[in-house]
């Protein structure tokens, strides 16, 4: 209205031609509405059509066993896969090698150890959240070395392509081997053997037992069932230090498909002299009992007992155990005498009396105790721990802890932190750390014996870690290499290094080269790689076997060298059992509306995927809303009337 005004009131366009006040007036009535217009942050709304294509995921059982039972699977599979992704016509193909898990952006090796295929099929959802998923075609042996072993799925068919034959094969397989990882020299060690036969029954067995590559014993079985199981004990002589090779193998006239699991090697490590632990403790308590149960049977460690009223010489003990508390006096004559004799050990603190010391600090906050909960630390690195022991520690009854903050000196890690009332906490349970070259531990708390009631080889098997720690003396040169001793092939090796200067600060401006040996040969050269202050190099998964690492600090003219040894251990669990597990992969298909193919019919899986109705285009509409001051073309109209009215202005004589 006032741009109407302000050309109809405009004396200087009263000669102007009527059409061209009437467009000028226009013009400006456009302008002026649209600004005011837009201050009003107007919303444009529109309705989009969206066709979602539907997908069909290839799930490929990428693990050592597929390879194990069909040797010619690896080259026909990348055939079938460029047949599928040509003539799947009515769905987006999408490739998903797994193992445990889907492995997004892996090549197909199969080389993985471990196969969930129930913890896979409902990954799929996680993975493709908003994707239309058809149906899903599942190529695998059907054997789940994990997890579930009967799963039914409802959301989607799934057509399953079984590998291998489903028909049991004559097999004779070493199943597992049990002794002591840390022997002493000159002593004699048990060695636990179970071996399985399938189909061999009345066929003679001949089973060899050797160590560092020497035969230590050869025994005869005739298996008298076609599924037999067969366990020995044998006793084998450690005579000098270092790490080797226990190896078993197992050998018949039958004419086996699958030998692969007929040996099985692991390595143990001899040590030249026996560990002696004194444990100190004052009350009669069940730590105290399990503690000292978790040594029972251990020939490679000596035990002793004291009080802490009692001031005994450390010369001839390798660690100390102290369970529980004692006075001030008593607490500050231990401690002085371990940091003074260099002398490791590992504290179950209880929760009565003080606890500060040289070696970690407690405020308590009142004097009530904490139910306390554990939850593993997967940061944790100083040692290799199985599932086992962490989920039987996770599992526990709670430990009664101390209410209050624990502040722990020196270079520590966390084992396991505390859980309250379900809730996870960074606060640490049970830890590890070294301080001027002593290693110590301390389990925080009371009631660990409920542990070792519940699982006692998982409680026993961290005590002897923890002993075996503390009681190594920690490195305290400038020039550090942290590697673990013990891997397996399915895991990457890790080699973390540091070093100290003059003043002690951590200084990573030298160089570290690294080479991997094994039997004197050389296998890998690397620099390690710098991180905030510190050196760190992942050289992956090595073959099993015993190698060293020779590492080398070079900085201007000053060189130091270190060397660290570790062997690799070969994970079997893919090569227990290698016939094909039909009934599984059939109901699987069954359950879900699918069908079931052998892998020699591949080829029909494709015809019945093309000609089936599962895979349909969902349309749905979506309705889009933004601020129209966001579209440029308007800006440009209003740019264009500005232009436009300015040179008729112009024209007419008026500006």
């Amino acid at each position: 209205m006032v741009s109407v005004l302000f050309y109809f009131k405009d004396k200087s366009l009263k000669e102007t031609a009527s059409w061209l006040r009437y467009f000028l007036t226009t013009c400006r009535f456009l302008i002026v509405f649209v600004v005011v217009f837009l201050m009003f942050s107007p919303i444009f709304v529109q309705t989009k059509k969206e066709n979602k294509k539907p997908i069909l995921p290839i799930l490929i059982d990428n693990t050592k066993s597929i390879q194990l039972s069909d040797t010619t699977f690896k080259t026909d599979v990348f055939d079938f896969i460029e047949a599928v992704s040509e003539e799947i016509n009515v769905a987006e193909v999408k490739l998903l090698p797994f193992s445990n898990k889907i492995e997004l952006d892996f090549d197909l090796t199969f080389d993985k150890q471990g196969t969930n295929i129930p913890s896979v099929i409902d990954e799929l959802d996680e993975n493709f959240p908003n994707d239309n998923i058809g149906g899903a075609l599942l190529i695998s042996d059907g054997i789940n070395t994990e997890g579930e072993q009967v799963y039914i799925n409802d959301k989607y068919p799934i057509y399953t392509i079984g590998v291998g034959d489903s028909v049991k094969e004559p097999d004779a397989k070493v199943k597992n081997l049990y002794f002591n990882n840390i022997v002493f020299v000159g002593n004699t060690f048990t060695t636990e053997i179970q071996l399985q036969f399938e189909n061999l029954k009345g066929i003679p067995q001949k089973i060899r037992v050797a160590f560092d590559n020497e035969e230590v014993r050869v025994i005869k079985y005739t298996p008298e069932r076609n599924y037999d199981f067969y366990k020995v004990k044998i006793q084998v002589n450690a005579k000098e230090s270092g790490v080797f090779p226990l190896e078993v193998f197992v050998g018949n006239n039958a004419n086996e498909k699958f030998l692969k699991n007929n040996q099985l090697k692991r390595f143990i490590t001899v040590k030249s002299k026996k560990l002696k632990i004194l444990v100190v403790s004052d009350e009669p308590h069940p730590d105290v009992r399990a503690v000292k149960n978790s040594f029972w049977g251990v020939d490679h460690i000596d035990l002793s007992e004291t009080i802490f009223s009692k001031d005994i010489s450390l010369d001839l003990f390798n660690a100390v155990i102290f369970i529980g508390n004692s006075n001030v006096k008593n607490k500050k004559r231990w401690f002085n005498k371990v940091k003074s004799e260099g002398k490791g050990f590992v504290w179950f603190t209880g929760t009565q009396n003080s606890f500060n010391n040289q070696f970690f600090k407690f405020m308590r906050l009142d004097k009530s105790n904490d139910k306390v909960q554990m939850k593993s630390n997967s940061s944790f690195s100083l040692f290799k721990l199985d599932s086992e022991i962490k989920e039987s520690f996770e599992n526990s009854v709670p430990i009664s802890v101390p209410f209050g903050q624990w502040k722990f000196s020196g270079d520590n890690q966390a084992l396991m932190l505390q859980k309250i009332n379900n809730i996870e906490t960074g606060y640490p349970q049970i830890i590890f750390s070294n301080l001027d070259a002593i290693n110590y531990s301390v389990f925080v708390g009371s009631g660990y014996w409920r542990t070792s009631l519940r699982n006692p080889a998982a409680f026993n098997e961290l005590i002897r870690k923890t002993v075996n720690y503390v009681s190594t003396q920690s490195d305290n040169s400038q020039f550090r290499v942290n590697l673990r001793s013990e891997f397996t092939d399915a895991e990457e090796v890790i080699i973390n290094a540091e070093y100290y200067n003059e003043i002690g600060d951590l200084d990573n401006s030298g160089s570290i080269l690294v080479e991997l040996m094994q039997n004197d040969t050389t296998i890998l050269k690397s620099e390690l790689q710098r991180t905030r202050d510190k050196y760190r190099q992942n050289i992956g998964a090595v073959k099993p076997g015993i190698y060293k690492v020779k590492s080398t600090y070079k900085k201007g003219k000053k060189e130091i060298e270190k060397e660290n040894n570790f062997f690799v251990n070969e994970l079997t669990v893919e090569a227990e059992n290698l016939s094909m597990n039909y009934h599984f992969l059939s109901e699987l298909s069954k359950s879900s509306d699918g069908a079931y193919f052998d892998w020699k019919e591949r080829g029909s899986a494709i015809k019945s995927l093309n000609s089936s109705k599962i895979f349909k285009t969902i349309s749905y509409f979506e309705l889009i809303s933004d601020l129209l001051l966001k579209f440029k073309w308007i800006f440009y109209v209003l740019v264009l009337l500005v232009i436009v009215e300015w040179i008729l202005r112009k024209w007419q004589g008026v500006i």
